[in-house]
């Protein structure tokens, strides 16, 4: 099944907001990234 992206990014914002920057998808792809993990460009 398919998730809108619209959808993730909503609750991707409420969850950073709840939790005061300190957890998301975003912050995890952050952290995945700077720990040097390569991101797939079709899912990014």
């Amino acid at each position: 099944r398919c998730f809108p992206c619209t959808e993730l990014q909503t609750i991707d914002q409420i969850w950073i907001n709840a939790s005061q920057g300190r957890f998301g998808f975003s912050v995890q792809k952050d952290i995945y990234v700077q720990s040097g993990g390569v991101l797939d460009s079709q899912i990014a």
